[in-house]
């Protein structure tokens, strides 16, 4: 049984790019529902055993990017305050793509 496949949708820029598309999986109706169950499963789970920290911004509710980026400014205003160092790393996780 065939539960996934994957499309690419064109983004913007160079149709002959293939960086310019965006590959999206359609999934079946039963995937779909099992997906829902586990999550509906896993997440309680993380929560009561405190797995995921408050620093964990990625898919959760009430958590939004401009939050992060706003604590991570908060951040380096105490260290500046402070007069201690920071420093921060920054890693782009791009996946590189097949030639």
């Amino acid at each position: 049984m065939k539960l996934a496949k994957v499309k690419l949708f064109y983004k913007k820029g160079d149709r002959y790019d293939i960086q310019t598309y965006r590959p999206i999986s359609i999934i079946s109706v039963f995937a779909k529902l099992l997906e829902r169950l586990m999550f509906n499963k896993l997440i309680p789970l993380l929560y009561k055993n405190k797995i995921l920290t408050d620093a964990q911004y990625d898919f959760r509710k009430g958590k939004c990017t401009e939050r992060a980026v706003q604590s991570f400014i908060e951040i380096i205003q105490e260290a500046l305050d402070k007069g201690t160092h920071l420093i921060a790393i920054f890693i782009d996780l791009k996946k590189p793509m097949m030639q």
